[in-house]
């Protein structure tokens, strides 16, 4: 996914970054009632790991698309509250009601609404957000609905509907 990116031509610099990624599998990034969390897998294995490997794990920016998308305003507002300085979501899978989301998603209406993205918008408010989503992608109302909810609100959002964001960052 980052090959066009052409990471190793870019020079050792005082302030170095790392690109680190996971396969959620179809859990969306919280705990399941099989036991299942890959989220928790985030925080207490592959972050240790990186700082390990001689990495700054206490900054850190979060990058997802479709499930993923959901899954790092999940941890950025939860489990990694406080080291996340920044999010960016493409098609982020957000749905406003139980009822809407995908088979599988979440174990029951009860699960999803102790899940709730959009109930984290308050600890997110810290946090640079850029949400890019799809005129005709089947999330991009409820990506609309996030942001528009967010603080600081709109006019600060741009672009609609294309590109969503929060905080600065982009056009």
């Amino acid at each position: 996914a980052f090959d066009a990116l052409h990471l190793q031509q870019v020079p050792r610099t005082p302030t170095p970054y790392a690109v680190a990624s996971v396969d959620g599998g179809g859990s969306y990034w919280h705990h399941r009632r099989d036991g299942t969390d890959t989220g928790t897998m985030v925080a207490t294995e592959l972050l240790p790991r990186l700082a390990e490997s001689g990495l700054d794990t206490t900054r850190l920016g979060l990058l997802g698309w479709s499930m993923g998308g959901y899954g790092a305003l999940l941890l950025a507002g939860t489990l990694l509250r406080g080291k996340v300085r920044a999010v960016a979501t493409m098609s982020a899978a957000l749905w406003t009601a139980p009822g809407d989301s995908a088979p599988g998603a979440f174990d029951d209406a009860e699960d999803f609404r102790a899940h709730d993205v959009f109930a984290l918008r308050s600890a997110l408010a810290a946090q640079p957000l850029r949400m890019a989503c799809g005129r005709s992608d089947p999330f991009v109302r409820a990506n609309h609905a996030f942001v528009d909810g967010c603080a600081p609100s709109p006019p600060t959002c741009a672009s609609r509907p294309t590109r969503l964001r929060r905080s600065g960052y982009g056009p």
